[in-house]
């Protein structure tokens, strides 16, 4: 027994064990793999997306007949001449509508899975833009804290280099002080730029429903194209992408679908009655006498007063407000495309010049200026000030670097030209 037990004992820390592991583990992934597998395991979409079942659920018990009832009536004569004569009726009643009514509202709960197919499609596309934009910031984080890096290790070996020329007398303590505080500012920036990286770890681990634990290493680098991005696209791809755009279309397609219903729902629903009666009553010089009836009836409302009037009026203005409404977003999103357009050709210029040629010659003037201390020519205040403009310059570069694909980002929201968002749609009507 004790054996038993402590074999179970090493099975659970064994298990405990592979679960830190794996809850630790760190998570290499590119840039399109992170928006994939946000859409892939976000919980708030996996919610979202029950509400394509409801619609389906609907839509699957819809146009129906309603149940039947089953009537039951009885008299006798016991308070009148209470001669024993009674009569039992019992009737099957079911109602039929006059109209397409059923045929109708099932094409209604058709249109409304379809528009919600296009709003959990929306859900994806904003999903992907937010886990686009903190994947940008925190790769652009990761290639910054590379840079200070570089300049930490920079610094220090300038450090020691002063140090060393200070104790043989060829170089001022103070200059030495002065580098070791230009360290400290660089490890200060550094620790900063640390804790804003682990946040947005955070917040990215929470759109991709990751453990706390788990760390993502971001591959590949922030390039800058060749060439200047293309200022035009074609407009009605756009709308084709776009869910927001396309569910506006399909709530006026829902609304006409309920117009018709509700024309339909004009007339009331039939009832037809399968009667059966049984009849007990006084026949002379018999007595009393069994008989029984079979029959049909017929229940016809007449829409004399009501009309569904108001729910046909209502369901015309709903018409025209989701036209009105799909005119409104097509005009915003060819605004939002033209201004984001802009908004990233500005970009891509500023950060074309700062990773180009001024960087270059900070680089340059940097090494020149090291080298001629390391010669005697100049002092250490005029290498300081060239490691801080090498290091304003290239922090400036990476910054619009940053944001020239947070801008591409943009671009690419507007357009919606994230993976799996398209759904089955046919072109749009006019």
């Amino acid at each position: 027994m004790k054996c038993r037990k402590l074999l179970n004992i090493v099975v659970v820390l064994c298990l405990l064990n592979a679960a830190n592991l794996a809850a630790g583990e760190t998570l290499s992934l590119s840039l399109e793999q992170v928006i994939e597998l946000a859409l892939e395991k976000n919980r708030d979409l996996h919610i979202a997306s029950l509400e394509i079942e409801r619609a389906k659920s609907r839509s699957r018990w819809s146009g129906r007949l309603d149940n039947p009832g089953l009537e039951i009536s009885g008299a006798n004569d016991f308070i009148g001449l209470d001669e024993g004569e009674a009569v039992l009726e019992l009737a099957f009643v079911q109602k039929f509508p006059l109209t397409s009514r059923l045929k109708d509202e099932k094409k209604v709960r058709a249109v409304q899975v379809l528009l919600a197919q296009t709003e959990l499609a929306e859900n994806r596309r904003v999903l992907a833009y937010e886990v686009h934009n903190l994947a940008v910031k925190l790769l652009a984080g990761k290639i910054t804290r590379a840079g200070q890096e570089r300049l930490i290790n920079l610094n220090k070996e300038i450090s020691d280099s002063l140090h060393k020329r200070a104790q043989m007398g060829e170089a001022s303590k103070l200059d030495v002080t002065q580098m070791r505080l230009n360290g400290r500012s660089l490890d200060r920036g550094a620790s900063a730029l640390d804790a804003q990286m682990a946040k947005l770890q955070m917040q990215l681990k929470e759109k991709l429903n990751l453990n706390p634990d788990q760390v993502i290493d971001l591959k590949g680098v922030l390039k800058l194209p060749g060439s200047a991005p293309v200022g035009k696209v074609n407009f009605d791809a756009v709308l084709q992408n776009r869910p927001d755009y396309l569910a506006a279309l399909v709530e006026a397609d829902v609304a006409r679908a309920e117009l018709v219903l509700q024309k339909a729902k004009r007339w009331e629903d039939v009832g037809v009655s399968l009667l059966a009666v049984s009849d007990k009553s006084e026949d002379e010089p018999v007595g009393l006498d069994r008989n029984t009836f079979l029959g049909i009836g017929f229940s016809i409302p007449l829409p004399l007063r009501k009309r569904n009037q108001e729910a046909v009026e209502v369901a015309g203005i709903n018409i025209d407000a989701s036209v009105r409404k799909g005119d409104a977003k097509k005009f915003v999103i060819e605004n939002e495309l033209a201004t984001v357009l802009q908004v990233r050709a500005a970009a891509w210029k500023l950060a074309s010049e700062a990773v180009g040629k001024d960087a270059r010659l900070a680089n340059e003037n940097f090494e020149a200026f090291k080298t001629a201390y390391q010669n005697g020519q100049v002092g250490i205040i005029q290498v300081q000030r060239a490691q801080e403009q090498l290091i304003k310059l290239e922090t400036t570069a990476l910054e619009l670097q940053r944001k020239y694909h947070l801008a591409d980002a943009a671009v690419r929201f507007v357009r919606g030209s994230y993976q799996g968002l398209r759904i089955p749609f046919p072109s749009p009507s006019k």
